[in-house]
């Protein structure tokens, strides 16, 4: 038997009009799709933000720690010997070799950056908190910190001088850590929404096999089967990509309104940052081209080995 004249030529023909002659989505696994996808892409979406936010947080902090460091002079009752002390500490970091800057930070900045776990002004009042110094490295970042903390002994024994680096590599460890995590989760994600496509697909060539043997008996080729299989399921799959970034964003709003009031004691994050949003939103076209890819693979390697 073979195809009627005219069946892939004619575009007002019975096939060029409806696009399907499968009837697909009445039954099977596949009606679920949408809804596996979108949790799919609802964690994918959520852990590629996590992969992006660690990345971020890891050259913030590298720029932002990097070739600086913090002097603490401590507070003394008597506030003109503090300040005395503090003018003479300046003088010795303004004379080091490899120092570019040097800024005291005034009571009131101290008080702020303890504030957030403190809490309270009338405590931060009583406490005799130190006065630190900022101090920003030129070029390289290379100081004698020996020398220097020799010559600020003189000053004060009690003077300690803080190059954050144990700080920021047990920090840069932890945020690299958590970004290989999510990027792996990603990976795993991905796999997972071509899993579920390669399911379905199967499930839908198996539930409308005897559909698909009398269109190969009519002569349609497995390119024109395989086209309706592609097309359902990437439809399928578009739906549950823009449902789960949808939910994604939802989630991501809620998170930055929740944040919205909690001081930034690391690094300010947004969780609706343009680059957050970009790539959730840039996980539908992509997710739907491998889904077109999946189906099709999938499709035309299944019918291959049918009778």
């Amino acid at each position: 038997m073979s195809l009627p004249a005219g069946w892939e030529s004619e575009p007002g023909s019975r096939l060029a009009r409806r696009g399907q002659d499968i009837p697909l989505g009445r039954r099977g696994a596949d009606r679920f799709l949408p809804y596996v996808l979108g949790a799919i892409t609802f964690l994918g979406a959520l852990m590629l933000v996590v992969a992006i936010v660690a990345v971020e947080s890891l050259r913030v902090w590298d720029t932002g720690l990097t070739g600086t460091l913090t002097v603490q002079v401590p507070s003394l009752e008597d506030a003109d010997g503090t300040a005395a002390r503090v003018a003479r500490a300046v003088r010795v970091l303004e004379q080091a070799d490899g120092v570019a800057e040097v800024r005291a930070l005034s009571p009131a900045e101290s008080a702020a950056l303890v504030e957030p776990w403190l809490g309270d002004a009338e405590i931060l009042a009583e406490l005799m908190l130190p006065v630190l110094i900022d101090v920003e490295l030129a070029g390289d970042g290379a100081v004698d910190t020996i020398a220097l903390a020799i010559a600020l002994e003189e000053i004060d024994p009690g003077i300690q001088i803080d190059d954050h680096g144990e700080w920021v590599n047990r920090v840069l460890g932890l945020a690299q850590a958590i970004a290989g995590i999510a990027v792996v989760s990603v990976a795993i994600v991905a796999l997972a929404l071509i899993a579920a496509i390669v399911f379905a697909t199967r499930s839908g060539i198996a539930a409308h096999r005897h559909t698909i043997a009398m269109l190969h008996l009519m002569g349609a080729p497995d390119g024109f089967v395989g086209r309706q299989f592609q097309r359902h399921m990437a439809l399928l799959a578009l739906r549950g990509l823009i449902m789960g970034v949808g939910l994604a964003l939802l989630a991501l709003a809620g998170i930055a309104w929740a944040a919205a009031d909690v001081p930034a004691l690391v690094v300010s994050i947004d969780p609706l940052a343009w680059t957050n949003v970009g790539a959730v939103l840039l996980i539908v076209p992509v997710g739907f081209a491998i889904a077109l890819v999946a189906a099709r693979l999938t499709v035309m390697r299944t019918l291959a080995r049918m009778p």
